[in-house]
């Protein structure tokens, strides 16, 4: 299954010429695509400075340069996998900590435990928003009543002094 969002990034990025943004941004969400990213910064630069564009390193080149490289890409595949589903918004509290995970180490812990990442089974699936619609809390109690405030006094007008003759 495609990887929409991530995808389109990346294609916008190579759209408006931001093609050496979108290598790092293939790096952390993309790592799939790190060397066609690589491949198209490399041909923009050399067009200005060729030295330059040799010294970018390909993933696939030189492996040892791109720490737990393994590891991302395994975890993009999990990610894909186990995309989230839409949510309601009164579905939060229970998720609020989910852009907080390192998904390179629950993937590092899913390996160790033997759990095959291609499967969509392979950890915990968030809910489905029919499922998520029955945790819509109840309505909050309406806030108790407080006594009335009093009635402003009515404010007396002054008489108008009267003109001088």
């Amino acid at each position: 299954e495609e990887y929409p969002k991530v995808d389109a990034c990346l294609d916008l990025l190579v759209r408006t010429k931001r093609v050496s943004e979108a290598a790092f941004f293939a790096r952390t969400y993309a790592p799939s695509q790190m060397t066609r990213m690589v491949t198209l910064w490399r041909s923009e630069l050399s067009e200005k400075n060729e030295k330059a564009a040799k010294a970018i390193a390909d993933p696939e080149e030189y492996p040892n340069l791109f720490d737990r490289l393994d590891l991302a890409l395994q975890a993009e595949t999990w990610t894909k996998a186990n995309r989230l589903s839409a949510l309601p918004a009164s579905a939060y509290p229970q998720h609020e900590g989910d852009t907080e995970v390192d998904v390179l180490e629950l993937v590092s812990g899913l390996l160790a435990s033997g759990v095959a990442l291609g499967s969509v089974a392979s950890a915990p699936q968030p809910m489905a928003v029919e499922e998520a619609v029955e945790l819509d809390a109840p309505e909050p109690p309406a806030p108790a009543p407080t006594a009335p405030e009093p009635e402003p006094e009515p404010m007396v007008a002054e008489p108008e002094p009267e003109p001088e003759p």
